[in-house]
């Protein structure tokens, strides 16, 4: 069956160029290059990779199949199994036609797995040119753990088709060759010095490390990774300045090399140390590792305090809820950060710490955060609670302070009274009647009793309805009353109503309540108010003769 796939899709590249004759006819010197580059590793290598290109030096080539012949003896390309027509699948080497595209044809696989094994590449833009490749791709083989230095397998080309049939194409053989070469590593410093940094301040500043490949055998060192142990490794960090690449692996060609910047910031006083070491694959080391060193020293304190007690005061049970929010700073001027780690409210359940921004903050001197507490009673009495923060400054010190909250839950009536309790009902002329209407709420949640006396009206003008006061006022309930006054005369008039209530706040509450007759308004600046004005002159200057004569 795989030898039938492989005749047809020799039939189906053969067609193509038998198309192409029909379109393309040419008596120009014509001719192409093919190439598969060489791979030097050394002994224990897991793998080779190389790299073919095709260029079409004249640039009159349309179709090419050249196959690459090599011994599997020490090398087993790395392929994959891909559906190249729909249920045909076929190995092709990994990487192959990375750079291929902008033709009408491409395809890599292998034609013969055993050994010898064959990897066939077609290329076909049919009737149009082909373009150059340079490279079209890479092979990447497994390379035996047996291979010794050596044990060279030759990758040798052949042109299995060609379009036009007579075209000059020059073949440039690769292989992979197993030698003794290696790449050598060299860091420097053996060691840095920090010398002294107080804890809790920061980083003591960068130092810079490098790293060589002084090989000189064409061969690149790869860095797999850069490592830092050692006792305290967690107060050394690699950090940015330097040239050396930022991910894993890299790579330095002979000759080259890189800086790579290390800090040290303490973790706690006295001595501490790590150790740097660079992983590779060189073949030769004459250093891998730096010894980092360095002393953390007592830096300024840090503190924190937490803003003053709060009482919430009276809060009716399981209605009422009120929030009060403390302010956590860090007043030490000049001195270290306190990474705070604890946030806690210890007391009574009815409180609660509602939302905070403190706890896993490291608190700069001048810094605050908070941390807001809620008072909700779920029964009466008087309670409270005590909000803790702590964490450690620079030094390592447990710097904390505690605030008090205090409340109490209450069941009660809470009277209020709508206008009032001094009620003026206003002013208007004899023989009119002025009224009010009276709103006593129970804003608590417990029951209201109002209960009021005779209203005391010593000039008996003043109506109270319902006359009789006598009322239980649910929570959240009113009660409404209205007052009237019936103006007699040109004269102020007051009454009073004493009442009392179950209110602890408000047990006597004492309505005064008044009204005004308004005198009549003379226009004087009027011409009948003129006129008016001069009888009542003349009537009483009548009057005044009369008594005189008398």
């Amino acid at each position: 069956m795989l030898g039938e796939v492989r005749v047809m899709l020799e039939r189906l590249f053969v067609s193509t160029v038998f198309a192409a004759s029909c379109l393309l006819m040419t008596s120009q010197a014509i001719g192409a290059t093919v190439t598969v580059s060489e791979a030097n590793i050394a002994e224990g290598t897991a793998e080779a990779t190389v790299e073919w290109s095709f260029e079409n030096s004249a640039e009159d080539v349309t179709e090419i199949f050249f196959d690459i012949t090599f011994s599997t003896d020490h090398i087993d390309p790395q392929v994959t199994e891909e559906e190249v027509f729909p249920g045909v699948f076929e190995d092709v080497p990994d990487g192959c036609l990375d750079n291929v595209s902008g033709i009408s044809n491409a395809a890599c696989i292998v034609i013969d797995d055993g050994n010898p094994s064959v990897i066939r590449v077609s290329l076909d833009n049919s009737p149009n040119n082909l373009p150059d490749f340079v490279p079209g791709g890479t092979i990447t083989f497994d390379v035996d753990g047996s291979a010794e230095v050596g044990d060279d397998t030759p990758l040798e080309l052949s042109i299995s088709s060609v379009f036009p049939g007579d075209a000059d194409v020059t073949l440039n053989d690769g292989a992979v060759n197993v030698v003794d070469i290696s790449a050598v590593l060299n860091v420097q410093p053996t060691s840095l010095d920090f010398q002294t940094q107080e804890v809790g301040e920061g980083p003591a500043g960068a130092q810079p490390f490098t790293i060589s490949n002084e090989g000189t055998d064409d061969i690149d060192l790869e860095v797999s990774d850069i490592i830092i142990g050692g006792t305290h490794a967690g107060d050394f960090s690699l950090v940015s300045g330097g040239n050396c690449p930022t991910t894993f692996p890299f790579s330095l060609a002979d000759g080259e090399d890189c800086q790579q910047y290390v800090d040290f910031e303490p973790g706690d006083l006295g001595n501490r140390e790590g150790t740097i070491t660079v992983q590779s694959d060189a073949g030769q080391t004459t250093n891998d590792s730096v010894a980092l060193s360095g002393e953390g020293t007592p830096g300024p304190a840090g503190d924190i305090t937490i803003s003053a007690d709060h009482d919430f005061g009276e809060l009716l049970t399981n209605e009422d809820s009120e929030q009060h929010t403390f302010t956590v700073s860090n007043n030490e001027s000049g001195g270290s950060a306190v990474a705070i780690d604890t946030v806690s409210l210890s007391g009574d359940g009815q409180f609660s710490i509602d939302t905070e921004d403190c706890d896993g903050t490291s608190l700069a001197p001048g810094d605050t955060c908070s941390v807001t507490v809620e008072f909700t009673p779920t029964s009466d009495g008087a309670v409270s609670a005590t909000l803790t923060v702590s964490g450690e400054d620079g030094n390592g010190d447990t710097r904390s302070d505690t605030a008090e909250a205090t409340g109490e839950g209450v069941t009660e009536a809470r009277f209020s009274t709508n206008p009032g309790p001094n009620v003026n009902l206003g002013m208007s002329q004899p023989g009119a009647v002025l009224s009010q209407n009276v709103t006593v709420s129970n804003n608590g949640n417990a029951d209201l009793d109002l209960s009021c006396g005779s209203l005391d009206d010593p000039d008996g003008v003043f109506d109270l309805s319902p006359a009789s006061i006598d009322e239980s006022i649910g929570g959240g309930e009113d009660f409404g009353f209205q007052i009237a006054c019936e103006l007699p005369d040109v004269a102020s008039y007051s009454a009073t109503l004493s009442c009392t209530t179950n209110d602890p706040n408000n047990e006597t509450v004492e309505y005064s309540f008044s009204c005004s007759g308004q005198p009549l308004v003379v226009p004087t600046m009027q011409k009948w108010g003129l006129i008016l004005f001069a009888l009542m002159m003349l009537i009483a200057g009548g009057i005044g003769i009369r008594f005189f004569r008398a």
